[in-house]
Order: structure tokens, then sequence, then C-alpha cells
């Protein structure tokens, strides 16, 4: 319970578009390339990636794989809820709130494998599909020791670790976190990038690999869910967090997580 498996083949993925830009509001994800050939788009950095990576995602966080040249595809996943750490063990927040700092760690596939992490990905994938007590049990004894040893080695691991550079979008989207509650119209943000409006959106899918408008409004949600849990009510989670039509962040944040802010709020509470 609370975790999902994926095993993902797609034989003639298409580069650029195929897969859209998304963030797991309340679960984390462990992400195994296998195959193709892409950069991993992660908050509008870039990271060159080659078979055998792995990737571990905090909730919350923007990503997307951006395949270079259409291409055979298969990569796995594997995503939990948050709460499974707290309540395997006490110190299970403390590894969550480790990995929330990091918000991802990238391993490449040598990494991975020198420090076991793809057998112990294929084993957490077998004892989950036990639905005995102790099957379950096993699979959270491995997925605790999978992300403690994530966590551990990653500095080294990532050492090397090249990114794309993204020119004038790094300026652009701290301009944009920092100014949620404000107008984040084109005219606004082509003058921050110093660009016209008719040139920003193309420039800003380029270099970032996120739309503009789907940028915007997944870091507001996030930031919404942020207010929500820090005990703000529903409308002055979306005010402050950018949204001036309530039922415009109403339907956004229901089809982004599936309950309303209410029930949101409510559930963090309990």
């Amino acid at each position: 319970g609370g975790i999902r498996f994926a095993d993902n083949l797609t034989e003639e993925a298409k580069p650029n578009s195929e897969f859209e830009a998304h963030a797991h509001h309340d679960e984390l994800e462990v992400y195994w390339f296998l195959e193709g050939d892409l950069v991993f788009a992660f908050e509008g950095e870039r990271i060159p990636v080659t078979p055998g990576d792995m990737f571990v995602i905090s909730n919350g966080q923007l990503h997307r794989p951006i395949l270079k040249n259409a291409c055979r595809y298969f990569r796995k996943r594997i995503l939990f809820r948050r709460e499974l750490l707290a309540e395997y063990c006490p110190g299970g927040m403390e590894l969550y709130y480790r990995l929330s700092a990091r918000r991802i760690l990238h391993l490449d596939g040598n990494a991975a494998k020198a420090y076991g992490l793809d057998r112990l990905f294929s084993q957490l994938v077998r004892e989950g599909k036990d639905p005995t007590a102790y099957g379950q049990f096993c699979a959270m004894t491995t997925l605790c020791y999978f992300l403690k040893t994530a966590e551990a080695v990653c500095p080294a691991a990532s050492e090397a670790r090249s990114t794309v550079p993204g020119g004038k979008a790094g300026p652009l989207l701290q301009y944009i976190d920092e100014n949620l509650a404000a107008d984040l119209s084109y005219r606004t943000l082509a003058v921050q990038a110093n660009l016209s409006v008719k040139s920003l959106y193309q420039f800003f899918k380029q270099e970032t690999g996120f739309t503009l408008g789907k940028y915007i409004k997944e870091r507001r949600i996030i930031k919404a869910k942020s207010l929500l849990n820090a005990g703000a009510s529903a409308a002055e989670a979306a005010e402050a967090a950018g949204f001036k039509d309530y039922s415009v962040f109403y339907r956004n944040f229901i089809k982004e997580t599936g309950i309303c802010p209410g029930e949101y709020a409510k559930g963090r509470r309990e």
C-alpha cells in the first residue's frame, strides 16, 4: 500500500513533445532510465543522461524527459507516498527531509551499479508485489535502505555531473518563483527576459523543456499546497499563490491533485 511500480516501454517515442512536464504532489519518484536518447529537464536545468542512470525526485518538483530523437524509450519507476516513511519508523521523516532538501538525486549508471542500487530496485519490485504483511515489511525495509544509500553516495557520484546551461532562463525562473502572487503576464516576463512577447514562449520552452503557462501554474499549485500545509485557508492560499479567481484555483487544484483544497487541508491536519 502506498508504493506503485511502473515499467514503461515506448517503441516509437517522439522527440520533444511526447512527454509533458509534471510534478508528483504527494509522492516521491525513483526513475531508472534504461534505453533511449534524451536529456532530463528539472526545474529549468537540463541534465544529460545515459542508460542505467537513476534519479530520486522529491514530491512537488517539476520534471520531464526530453527525447532528442525518435527512438525506443524504456524506463522503470517507483512512486511512493511520503507518509510511508513516517509510518515505517520514527526516523523516516528525517530521511524525507534530507531528500526534500536535495530535491533531486542523480546517480549515473556506473555509480548505481557499484553501490547495488540496480539490485535493490529489482528486489524492491519483487517484494512490493508480495501481498503479505511480511512482504510489505520487506519492501519498506528495502525502500528505506535504497533511499538512504542513494542520499549518502549521491555527492560522490555527482561530482562530475554536467548540465546544459539555461542561459537567461535561470534569472527568469527565479523571478517567477519569487513573484507568484504578482502579475506574471507574458508582457511582464518578456521585459524581465529582455525578449519580445512573440519570442518569449519559444525561448522558455527551448531553454527549460517546459511551457511557460504550465510552469507558472504548477509552481502556483505547489506554493498553494505549501500554504495549506502551514494552516492557511483555501482562499488565503489561492490569493497568495497568485490565483486571482478562486474558481480557477479550485479547478486547477483538483486537476493536479485529485481532491479539492479543503479536503487536502483537512487530510494534512488529520
